[in-house]
């Protein structure tokens, strides 16, 4: 039977090599692989690159374009991007320039930088975010811990001698059911420190329900409610923050915005001017 049906392809030797080459590089890439890289910001091109020289271990930019079938000058603009981003390493030798990775956690380590980067700036967007309009800015803390560490930043960031006007019910025990009583006498001990002083009306009920030991452990001076007022929860008024604490379930909802804060600081100003003294420490 003649095969001269089914020519055979005339190659050489180069050609063969380079076409077996590409397709075992193509079949042995890790699909899930390629897609992570290019979701992390690399692009196609950058993706083959890189992937070629951790299989090299160490090329030159010649080396790299065959084995890519990228035009050279692509790959060494490409190299020059990743070496000034200090994912990898460059020496001369003989004239050529080549190329390494130390090891593939130095792109972990160099992503992670960029999440550290990027927590950074989430922090100081939230600080800035809405701050030249009208619009209120909120925050809700739902767990202990959580709770406990906002109150922690809010009482050492207020000013020293700061007043801080609170509404609270001490017989739903709302702060109870958040701190235990080490983190309770911890943040007592940094309003202390702080020189904060305290007013807060409670209904009057519920004076009795107050731990004497926790009055004298700050500077505070307590007031009741008018007696046909109800209130649920625990409520603070800062110069610029309106936080609102629940036990159960544990939230504190934390609201900035000058003009709101300013109304209910004007709002306890005139039940505090008319409300019944019951303590002073």
């Amino acid at each position: 039977m003649s095969l001269t049906k089914y020519p055979i392809p005339a190659y050489s030797l180069g050609e063969i090599d380079f076409k077996l080459t590409k397709f075992f590089d193509n079949n042995m890439a890790n699909p899930t692989l390629i897609s992570t890289l290019q979701e992390l910001g690399l692009s196609k091109t950058e993706v083959s690159v890189y992937l070629a020289l951790t299989q090299q271990g160490e090329a030159s930019a010649s080396t790299l374009a065959k084995k890519t079938n990228l035009p050279r000058t692509t790959v060494i603009s490409i190299l020059e991007r990743f070496a000034h981003d200090g994912l990898i390493t460059s020496h001369r030798y003989h004239g050529t320039t080549y190329f390494w990775i130390e090891s593939p956690q130095v792109l972990v380590d160099f992503f992670k930088q960029k999440v550290n980067l990027a927590e950074h700036l989430q922090r100081d967007l939230t600080s800035l975010y809405r701050t030249d309009t009208s619009f209120p800015f909120a925050d809700v803390y739902d767990t202990k811990v959580s709770i406990q560490r906002f109150v922690q930043k809010f009482l050492t960031s207020l000013p020293k001698k700061a007043i801080l006007r609170t509404i609270d019910t001490p017989g739903e025990g709302n702060y109870r059911r958040i701190y235990g009583d080490l983190v309770s006498e911890n943040l007592l001990k940094v309003k202390r420190l702080r020189g904060v002083l305290t007013r807060t009306l409670i209904p009057v009920r519920d004076f009795a329900a107050i731990d004497p030991k926790k009055l004298k452990a700050q500077e505070i001076t307590l007031r009741g409610l008018p007696a046909n007022m109800t209130f649920g929860g625990s409520l603070w008024v800062s110069d610029d923050l309106l936080i609102h604490f629940s036990g159960l379930p544990p939230f504190a909802a934390v609201i900035k915005h000058a003009t709101i804060v300013a109304g209910v600081r004007s709002l306890f100003d005139a039940l505090w001017g008319s409300g019944l003294y019951l303590y002073r420490g």
